[in-house]
């Protein structure tokens, strides 16, 4: 007998819901209690801000399919994601003891949940172990300088913004040794150093809430002065403030 594939997107919210996370997954309860095991660390973006209850999920067969519909719903700015909680879940329940059997996960999860929380420990230690501390912000000149050669010209400004987007996506995205917040800051502060406001709007507002606080952009936008020059910086905070008011 074939066997039967079950995607989710799914989003969850912290206890007071101001922040929104959407995953995908094959094993939503599971992804759940993982989300809860890693409340207050700094191991993943749900676990830094409490984000594990579920909102909102619809169902998959196929993982391309799930997949697209979890890009396509982090595109979405603030406003229209609210719309589409509340359409299936007006007064944004949490639905974790539904899919989970119970909440918190204790019985029932009690060892997977212990295994996890033991596997997450031994995988900070050693993160903290070769990592050296660094500062919250910290963009170097020889981070822009390294990709800004690769980035091709030209002559039609619309295709030129769609390479350089293509390329950013090759060269920082892909790129496994960085985290989310480490790739929008480097990719927030290439497009600025090539003054290129529809780009840095749209990654601003495609960046999932609480990745960069409003204190941090402000940070980037200092270092990327000293480096490329303060009109620029200026411009590129203008172009966040703008976008910001839009999500």
């Amino acid at each position: 007998m074939r066997k039967q594939h079950s995607y989710y997107v799914y989003i969850t919210t912290n206890p007071n819901k101001k922040v929104l996370y959407i995953g995908v997954t094959n094993n939503l309860a599971r992804r759940l209690v993982e989300h809860y095991a890693n409340k207050g660390t700094n191991l993943s973006f749900t676990g830094k801000y409490y984000a594990y209850n579920l909102i909102y999920c619809e169902h998959f067969r196929y993982i391309n399919n799930a997949i697209a519909r979890e890009k396509e719903l982090k595109k979405w700015n603030r406003q229209r994601k609210e719309t589409l909680i509340a359409s299936k879940n007006p007064e944004w329940k949490f639905y974790n003891k539904f899919y989970c059997g119970e909440w918190p996960p204790r019985k029932n999860w009690g060892e997977y949940l212990i295994h996890f929380q033991e596997k997450q420990s031994k995988k900070a230690a050693y993160k903290s172990a070769i990592t050296p501390k660094e500062d919250p912000i910290c963009i170097y000149e020889d981070d822009l300088t390294s990709i800004l050669p690769v980035i091709p010209k030209t002559v039609s400004k619309k295709i030129e913004l769609e390479d350089k987007l293509q390329t950013l996506d090759q060269q920082i995205w892909n790129h496994s040794s960085l985290s989310e917040r480490e790739r929008y800051l480097v990719t927030l502060s290439v497009l600025t150093s090539l003054n290129e406001k529809e780009g840095f709007i749209e990654k601003i507002k495609e960046m999932p809430e609480g990745v960069l606080s409003a204190v941090e952009l402000n940070d980037l936008f200092l270092q990327i002065g000293l480096y490329t020059g303060l009109p620029i910086a200026k411009s590129a905070k203008m172009w966040a403030n703008s976008a910001l008011s839009e999500k």
